[in-house]
């Protein structure tokens, strides 16, 4: 079965060459600008992406009950916000 129909991107690590014996080809013949890593297959699952992410939305909490409930006009009267307008302050421009 191919990869693609498993619902791979990438093809397996196991075939004709093991993981170990490509991380030593990879150090000896490719890999020549960083020092080789202590623990390979440490290093190599390291990097290889983790698709166990996190959720990307937001944490939904609940609103308390008080702060969902319609205020009453005699509850509004008491509010401290006015409902006037100000005052113009001369004509408008355009």
């Amino acid at each position: 079965m191919r990869q693609a129909q498993r619902g791979r991107a990438q093809p397996t690590t196991h075939g004709k060459m093991g993981m170990g014996e490509r991380a030593n080809h990879a150090v000896r013949s490719r890999a020549n600008t960083y020092p080789e890593p202590k623990d390979k297959m440490a290093y190599i699952l390291d990097k290889q992406y983790d698709y166990n992410y996190h959720n990307a939305l937001p944490a939904i909490y609940s609103w308390p009950r008080h702060a969902t409930e319609a205020l009453t006009t005699s509850e509004l009267q008491v509010l401290p916000f006015s409902t006037k307008r100000p005052p113009k302050k001369g004509p408008r421009r355009l």
